[in-house]
């Protein structure tokens, strides 16, 4: 039996593994045209706003039996149109993610094969799938105790490789924001409102919780926050250590985001630090990657009511994985297409969704398990703010 501490630990530690991944490269090159001083209160400001939407998700699902996903929220509380927005944005976003992390992985492990001068990248791809399928389909009980482990390596890591790099920078830019910095406030927001994007694991936290109110709001805050702490130390070193030029033609699309680490980690740098960062990077995406499977396996069995065990298990994880295999062979920029448009995606159900949905089991009279503060007004104001997201960025992707 495992304690309630260990319980509400674990929880915590996978919303926290699902939010840090891809956004360790794309929050410093979106946010350093505000200046230090508006980024941290960009990474606040996100961190309560999504913790606030999350809560809302936490709520609508309690209306609902244990192991109903959005799907089945979307439906009872939005009708017909809900579901479908909601499938359509939930699959292509997971399966998008499945597939970037999946390449991301394979990627990061192979270069450290060619530490071992050993270079395959299908071992590769085939030692990252036994991992994550293999522990995903033991159950969100081992997901949690491995994913402690992991999430713990990753910190120890994360925190060990800030010191090293601190320590040999001249000063951290404190830089102010540039006069123009109202242009970049929209991509900011958007880039740093992915980067708290967990919602997907809370139905799958609450059967994990055993309907703890208090384990599960200790896990949304807590989880967040210790993305949030990460997200800030990161994002001073990367400013301290990468010139704004190099940012910049980033951000543009004129460089790789790979470029970000060779300032961070130069060839004079200690070979424990190289190493550190490639743990870390690897971790990071691995971590998120576990999160990912979790939540688009849950999303499917609540989908297509299957059976989330044994040979229904099976079955999902096989649904789950192949399509982005199969996609990454035969079409391998048609996901990274799709996660273009994630910006979109993520308001949209972290966003909207909660939002609406709340509103109309609140209007309805459904009895919830637990009901998140703020009244019509709070919910108004959230989607106000999605609702401009999403216009800013579709006008970013018409221009």
């Amino acid at each position: 039996m495992i304690s309630k501490d260990k319980t509400t630990f674990g929880a915590m530690l996978m919303v926290a593994g699902l939010c840090i991944g891809g956004a360790m490269i794309g929050l410093p090159t979106a946010l350093f045209g505000l200046g230090m001083w508006g980024s941290l209160a960009m990474l606040i400001t996100c961190w309560l706003f999504m913790s606030y939407t999350a809560l809302l998700t936490y709520e609508v699902n309690t209306a609902y039996p244990p192991g109903c996903h959005f799907l089945t929220m979307a439906a009872n509380s939005l009708g017909e149109l809900g579901k479908w927005v909601t499938s359509t944005c939930y699959l292509v976003l997971l399966y998008s993610l499945v597939s970037a992390y999946l390449s991301a992985s394979s990627n990061l492990l192979n270069d450290m094969f060619g530490l071992l001068a050993y270079d395959h990248l299908g071992v590769a791809m085939l030692l990252v799938l036994a991992l994550v399928v293999g522990l995903v389909a033991t159950g969100t009980t081992n997901v949690a105790k491995c994913n402690r482990f992991l999430m713990l390596a990753l910190m120890a890591t994360f925190f060990a490789m800030v010191a090293m790099v601190a320590m040999v920078l001249p000063q951290v830019h404190l830089m102010p924001a540039p006069q123009s910095f109202w242009h970049d406030i929209p991509m900011a927001g958007v880039v740093t409102m992915t980067s708290f994007g967990f919602h997907i694991l809370v139905p799958t936290l609450r059967v994990y919780s055993q309907g703890d109110q208090r384990m599960m709001y200790i896990a949304i805050l807590c989880g967040g926050g210790i993305a949030l702490l990460m997200y800030i130390l990161w994002v001073m070193v990367v400013f301290g250590a990468v010139p704004t030029e190099t940012l910049a033609m980033i951000r543009d699309g004129d460089i790789g985001s790979a470029e970000m680490l060779g300032p961070m980690f130069p060839e004079k740098m200690p070979e424990l630090l190289n190493l550190s960062g490639h743990y870390f990077i690897l971790l990071a995406v691995v971590t998120s990657f576990i999160g990912v499977l979790v939540s688009l396996v849950d999303f499917l069995a609540d989908s297509l009511s299957i059976h989330n065990h044994g040979v229904g298990k099976l079955k999902l994880l096989t649904l789950a994985v192949l399509p982005p295999i199969i996609f990454a062979i035969f079409f391998p920029y048609g996901f990274v297409t799709a996660l273009t448009y994630a910006g979109i995606m993520v308001a949209i159900l972290h966003g909207v969704l909660p939002a609406l949905m709340a509103w109309q089991v609140r209007e309805a009279g459904l009895e919830t398990i637990y009901r998140a503060p703020g009244g019509n007004v709070s919910l108004a104001i959230v989607l106000g703010i999605s609702s401009a997201i999403i216009v800013a960025e579709c006008i970013d992707k018409w221009n």
